[in-house]
């Protein structure tokens, strides 16, 4: 909502147009807030604003698998290499994905279309060791991550304001 905000800040300075791009409450501890969310956006067309949105009409995120990471090991760039050489930093990064902000269970590794869940049953161990071994095999790898709310998806498309629409990635052969 902060951003909103802000994004209509810089459009009444300007243009008085704004495209919100990718629409959503993400976590479950956002969903809450969808009501508030489209009020806001409502209130600035209400007042005049050229104001328009998408939202892609599906409820998983996509990005590296390293966004599976709590802080503060999200935010080391020579995490890879300190996985490979330190056991003492791979026993800390899997008691640290417990506290992941992902749910690992249901995050898919794309190479394989296979969830951490599936991953951890095959090879026979939990969830936090199953993506420590994805971050180790290769931490630059793309992940989709269960994070937002079908509900709140279906409210946000449901807007005549709200255009749908995909955010794939193009990938060489």
């Amino acid at each position: 909502i902060e951003a909103i905000h802000e994004a209509a800040k810089i459009a009444n300075a300007g243009s008085g147009r704004v495209q919100v791009s990718h629409l959503k409450t993400i976590f479950p501890q956002n969903f809450h807030k969808i009501g508030d969310l489209l009020k806001t956006l409502k209130q600035y067309k209400e007042n005049g604003m050229f104001l328009h949105a998408d939202r892609y009409p599906y409820i998983y995120s996509s990005t590296g698998i390293t966004q599976i990471l709590p802080s503060p090991y999200d935010k080391d760039p020579e995490l890879p290499e300190k996985l490979h050489t330190s056991e003492k930093i791979r026993q800390e990064v899997t008691a640290a994905l417990k506290n992941s902000p992902r749910d690992l269970a249901s995050t898919i590794l794309m190479k394989n279309g296979k969830t951490l869940a599936e991953i951890a049953a095959e090879q026979n161990c939990s969830l936090e060791t199953a993506g420590l071994l994805a971050l180790m095999e290769n931490p630059a790898q793309d992940a989709a991550y269960l994070c937002m709310s079908e509900e709140n998806m279906m409210k946000i498309l449901s807007e005549p304001w709200v255009c749908p629409g995909s955010d794939g990635l193009s990938m060489q052969l």
